[in-house]
C-alpha cells in the first residue's frame, strides 16, 4: 500500500463523539470495534477491526452482524464498505458473508474495492402469527 491504512489515521475521538463507534471488550481490553456512518440510503462500515490475539473467534462476524441489526432498526436495507485491493483475506471473508463487489477505483490515494450487502426487510413478527 505504501502508507498507513486509512483507519489508522482516522480521528477516533471525533467518531466516538459522533456516536459512530461500537466496541467489543473483554474485561478491560478492547477486542474489536466497528465504525458505522449512516447515509440516506445505506449504512457505511468505515472500519471493522479485531485484535490480533482474537483473530479466528468470529468477532468480526459479530461486529458485522451488529451493523446489519443497526441498519434494519434504522430502516436501512443496504450496507456498504470498501477495502484495499491487496486485502485478499478480507475480500474472501466479506464474500463468504454475502457481500458483493460493486466497483473498484482510487479514493483518497488508495486502490479500493467497494462492496455492498443488501438486506431483505424483516417481516413484522405480528404478520407471521
Amino acid at each position: 500500500m505504501g502508507r498507513l491504512p486509512a483507519p489508522m489515521t482516522a480521528n477516533y475521538l471525533e467518531l466516538i463523539e459522533a456516536g459512530s463507534v461500537w466496541v467489543l471488550a473483554a474485561e478491560d481490553d478492547v477486542t474489536g470495534l466497528i465504525v458505522l456512518r449512516q447515509a440516506d440510503d445505506h449504512l457505511l462500515v468505515s472500519n471493522v477491526a479485531v485484535g490480533s490475539a482474537q483473530q479466528g473467534l468470529r468477532l468480526g462476524r459479530a461486529l458485522l452482524d451488529h451493523a446489519e441489526t443497526h441498519a434494519r432498526r434504522s430502516g436501512i436495507h443496504e450496507l456498504r464498505l470498501y477495502t484495499h485491493e491487496l486485502m485478499h483475506e478480507n475480500l474472501a471473508i466479506y464474500t463468504r458473508l454475502g457481500w458483493e463487489e460493486y466497483g473498484r477505483g482510487e479514493q483518497d490515494g488508495f486502490s479500493r474495492i467497494f462492496m455492498q450487502k443488501r438486506l431483505a426487510p424483516e417481516l413484522d413478527r405480528h404478520s407471521r402469527e
